[in-house]
């Protein structure tokens, strides 16, 4: 399972949010960043329930 995470500039709770899936055992496969945000691509090898 992937997922793409978008992290504004100056972000709070979305970083939260992803700190949590990083604890849950997804791994980061690729980050991207512009000048006011970043999207962390993600990934999971089984399905979350």
């Amino acid at each position: 399972m992937d997922k793409v995470v978008y992290l504004p500039q100056g972000t709070g709770t979305a970083l939260d949010n992803l700190n949590e899936l990083l604890f849950n055992g997804w791994s980061i496969v690729e980050i991207h960043t512009t000048d006011a945000c970043c999207f962390v691509w993600i990934k999971k090898d089984k399905d979350e329930k």
